[in-house]
């Protein structure tokens, strides 16, 4: 049974994250460390089901998947910003399915900022620096609008540093 999706609210579901691995010391695993899960639901729309129809199910969500997108964003994100002359990239093992360790570049905050009612999407770029490293962290905040966690993916260390 198919419910038209004007019938029912949108659901957005995404998920906190620990801080990457690389910026804390810990060692990675293969996937990601996620914290709890995040939701939010347009309550504007009004839920209605066909006749008969019991509820709705949706498709399992694979923090994995989740991680691995938000790689591929910060990744495109630093090669238009910073450019790719200026990094050793990090994550095209990630990216091509060379490496599962996932955990030592991509991670959040526990701490969900406000919305921004203004911003759908909110990326920026900054430094982080340590023992002696400089690295490009990309930050992610999808849906700002809706107060959607706000993610960080280190995407490389600058050359000559």
């Amino acid at each position: 049974m198919v419910v038209a999706a004007a019938a029912h609210p949108a659901t957005l579901l995404m998920a906190t994250l620990q801080t990457p691995d690389i910026l804390t010391g810990r060692p990675p695993i293969d996937g990601i460390r996620v914290i709890d899960g995040w939701y939010a639901i347009d309550t504007a729309a009004r839920l209605t089901l066909p006749p008969g129809a019991k509820g709705l199910q949706f498709d399992n969500f694979v923090p994995f998947k989740f991680g691995l997108m938000l790689a591929k964003i910060a990744h495109a994100y630093a090669a238009a910003v910073i450019g790719l002359d200026k990094l050793e990239p990090l994550l095209p093992d990630i990216v091509l399915g060379r490496s599962k360790a996932l955990s030592a570049f991509v991670g959040g905050e526990y701490a969900i900022p406000a919305a921004e009612p203004n911003t759908l999407h909110r990326l920026n770029e900054r430094r982080v620096s340590l023992n002696d490293r400089h690295y490009a962290v990309v930050d992610v905040r999808l849906f700002a609008n809706l107060g959607a966690p706000k993610y960080q993916i280190v995407v490389g260390k600058f050359k000559g540093r």
